[in-house]
């Protein structure tokens, strides 16, 4: 049984997800040696925005990375940041979940914005997305 593109993208999206979290993490645990959580968490994370687009584009939603993507992708991130740093605060301060594992939780509760954001950016910065646009004919 096949399943419908969107149900594809989307399990598709959880996996290059998992991976991209899996690497984000490992570096946050790396750089807290040397860091404060938050910074250490915005570093790891802004590191993730390159591989995260290559997945959505080529393994996600089997686009072609075009430079207007890359260029907007990040707004996806930006978005996200701001709610994951507030969510990373509440749950290490307030939960009290700890540092090493708050990123893990916050990246589960983000996905599926995440998952919307970044259809939307890739489809509407594919080539072809640029394809089926109509031109304007020349006189």
């Amino acid at each position: 049984m096949k399943l419908p593109e969107k149900a594809a993208s989307f399990l598709r999206f959880g996996v290059s997800g998992a991976a991209n979290t899996l690497g984000s993490w490992l570096f946050f645990l790396l750089l807290l040696m040397w860091l404060p959580y938050q910074l250490a968490y915005a570093v790891a994370y802004v590191a993730g925005i390159g591989t995260g687009y290559l997945f959505a584009t080529k393994f996600v939603f089997k686009e072609k990375p075009t430079i207007k993507g890359l260029c907007a992708y990040p707004l996806v991130y930006v978005v996200q940041y701001a709610l994951s740093a507030a969510l990373l605060f509440v749950l290490v301060r307030w939960v009290d979940v700890m540092v090493e594992i708050a990123p893990l939780a916050v990246a589960v509760l983000i996905f599926p914005v995440t998952f919307v954001l970044s259809r939307s950016i890739v489809s509407r910065t594919s080539t072809s997305a640029e394809e089926i646009r109509p031109s304007v004919p020349s006189q």
